[in-house]
């Protein structure tokens, strides 16, 4: 009786450890999956972090070079004003000159 009884334990025991691995492995598997789906989904916003950055370093750029160009034609505008006050007080000074004569 002993022997039958210990036999069924052992039975048993068994079967109860082959439920739990299965539940167990399949339970791994899920997780697994969902880890799987939270990496794709953190490598898909790190791409779009990139794509993004990448334009809007392109956006700095152009702004730069904008900058940079409007820069150039206040320097322009500077230069040309300094030479039309050159030019009319050279002039002024001319018709004053004429005029004393």
């Amino acid at each position: 009786i002993n022997t039958t009884i210990a036999k069924e334990i052992i039975k048993i025991r068994a079967e109860i450890n082959n439920d739990l691995t299965a539940k167990i492995n399949s339970r791994d598997a899920n997780y697994a999956t969902e880890a799987q789906n939270i990496i794709t989904m953190i490598n898909d916003a790190y791409e779009k972090y990139n794509e993004i950055k990448q334009v809007l370093e392109t956006y700095h750029n152009n702004f730069n070079q904008i900058v940079n160009e409007f820069e150039i034609i206040r320097r322009t505008i500077t230069t040309l004003q300094d030479e039309i006050n050159q030019r009319y007080l050279i002039q002024s000074m001319n018709r004053r000159g004429s005029d004393q004569q």
